[in-house]
């Protein structure tokens, strides 16, 4: 999930010496490595958390969920290609409570790379919403480490595009919502802003506020059961992430980069393979997007799937036929 509210100072990430880090990423091959929870729950410190392994075979991925800090809800997906891919899933920085250090791109990508080192070969990287920010923004930082990127309902890189998706976010939330619903809409709003308020509360009422906004403005079909999970967000971590993402897109000075620094400008260094999935009735527009990574001479594909929104592994209408890509895209070989 990505909602209307977000930060992105530089991204060049620092390397952790405590971690494991291979001399040369190409050399060695994902599927000839079994993953150990335990290793990989030792990373955990407050800024990154809840680190869970699906299956027990196949190449390596990380999932990077959305929000930002709206972990839980990528389980059913991990679940799905745990018969063919081991996959590592976490609850990044702005997730939770615990984590001191600043909410920054540079922050995040940190965090992954720490991530990825412990495992100490390339990734497939699988993410969704911010997600797919953050998976663009780590893989022109460290082409090396990625074989493939895979990304759905992804952030748009130019501001211009960030007014147009909040416009249909509204109109669509005006369309579509019940007066009840834009009244508990409101409610939920002043509550979860509200910092005297206790953060157990303030995360209560985000996430009803985002099931809200993903329901009426998100999706294009009836969510599948009750399978949408999050766990606990804080409200102001979320905030500042995604204050930084715009500086990020933007343009943002980072020390010794010589210059104004956007995604934008630095996708061009991505070296894997990028699969775009994307939804007809997201309300993310992605044309410019496409358009982008063209210039940038970024290998990728691009397919769009109709009567699909934001998350369509939740979705009705739109589940079966992004499996069916997803799994193309993934199993090639």
């Amino acid at each position: 999930m990505f909602s209307q509210i977000i930060s992105i100072a530089s991204i060049i990430a620092l390397m952790s010496s405590g971690c494991k880090v291979a001399s040369d990423w190409d050399a060695i091959r994902p599927q000839s490595f079994k993953l150990e929870l335990a290793q990989l729950q030792a990373l955990e410190n407050g800024c990154i958390s809840d680190i869970e392994v699906y299956g027990s075979q196949g190449p390596i991925m990380v999932m990077l969920h959305g929000g930002p800090g709206v972990a839980g809800y990528m389980k059913p997906l991990a679940n799905e290609l745990s018969n063919q891919f081991q996959i590592v899933t976490y609850a990044q920085r702005a997730s939770g409570f615990d984590c001191a250090e600043p909410m920054t791109i540079e922050g995040h990508v940190s965090d992954l790379d720490q991530l990825v080192n412990q495992l100490g070969r390339k990734v497939i990287l699988l993410g969704n919403s911010w997600g797919a920010f953050l998976g663009l923004a780590y893989a022109s930082q460290h082409p090396q480490k990625v074989s493939q990127l895979v990304l759905s309902g992804t952030p748009p890189l130019i501001s211009e595009d960030y007014d147009t998706f909040e416009k249909t976010i509204g109109k669509r939330f005006e369309k579509k919502a019940t007066p009840e619903t834009k009244t508990r809409f409101s409610e939920l709003t002043s509550i979860w802003e509200d910092r005297s308020r206790p953060l157990s509360e303030r995360s209560g009422a985000f996430l009803e506020w985002s099931e809200i906004s993903d329901f009426n403005a998100y999706y294009a079909s009836e969510p599948i059961g009750d399978s949408v999970q999050y766990r606990e967000i804080n409200p102001d971590n979320f905030n500042a992430t995604y204050d930084d993402l715009l500086r990020y897109v933007e343009g943002t000075e980072t020390a010794g980069s010589g210059g104004i620094v956007t995604l934008k400008t630095q996708v061009a260094a991505i070296t894997a393979e990028v699969n775009i999935i994307h939804g007809d009735y997201d309300p993310i527009p992605i044309n410019n997007t496409v358009g982008s990574l063209t210039d940038a001479g970024v290998n990728f594909s691009f397919d769009l799937i109709e009567n699909c929104g934001h998350t369509p592994w939740f979705e009705t209408k739109a589940k079966d036929r992004f499996m069916q890509i997803l799994r193309s895209r993934l199993l090639k070989d």
